[in-house]
């Protein structure tokens, strides 16, 4: 029908910016502060990529990262993000910023065993591993037992359930004690409200 085929066109077209995006710099990073919730320090940074097309402008993450994942080209994608990263924390450092870590997200597309042995390979660098939007999609508590992560990020739905009384601030205390008792550092995403805060920290 006609509406299928404008969505086949929309992507189609979509596919043909994206092959042309990184040629032309269309790319950019932001930084999203993740602070430690007992002193308030700033502990790190997640770089997040941002896609500004000239025509259509602001394309979101969630938009063009499934296209790029169904081209097969997020693998270059990837490595554009880290490179950029990974310059701008030398850059920090050199101004003095010596004890922020920086975040760099990353699409899985192999099977658990290939990712278990990479997995391990890159923490033998001294990287740290963070299981992303947990309890949503495929962060399920079997990638916990599988794969070898050193930190959980609760999603930020959790986080916003907080303020929905005692059921939705029991699943984020939840998820709070899973992680103190599997020994790995919780990270709990889109912390906005002084009561989200106050929560967590007792927690």
């Amino acid at each position: 029908n006609r509406a299928s085929h404008s969505r086949s066109d929309a992507d189609l077209a979509l596919e043909s910016a994206l092959r042309q995006a990184l040629d032309r710099d269309e790319f950019h990073l932001v930084y999203q502060p993740q602070f430690e919730a007992r002193t308030g320090n700033l502990h790190g940074v997640e770089a997040l990529l941002r896609w500004n097309h000239p025509q259509r402008g602001a394309i979101p993450p969630s938009v063009f990262v499934p296209v790029a994942e169904e081209m097969g080209v997020i693998g270059e994608l990837g490595r554009w993000v880290l490179r950029h990263a990974c310059r701008q924390a030398v850059a920090w450092r050199e101004k003095g910023l010596h004890n922020v870590t920086m975040a760099v997200n990353v699409s899985v597309q192999q099977n658990i065993e290939e990712m278990r042995a990479n997995m391990q390979r890159i923490r033998d660098l001294g990287v740290k591993i963070a299981l992303d939007d947990f309890g949503t999609g495929f962060s399920s508590l079997s990638y916990l037992r599988k794969l070898p992560f050193d930190t959980i990020k609760m999603d930020r739905s959790f986080v916003d359930d907080i303020n929905q009384g005692r059921e939705g601030s029991a699943l984020a205390i939840t998820i709070l004690n899973m992680a103190q008792n599997l020994h790995k550092k919780c990270v709990a995403e889109g912390v906005e409200t002084n009561a989200q805060l106050k929560l967590l920290r007792d927690a």
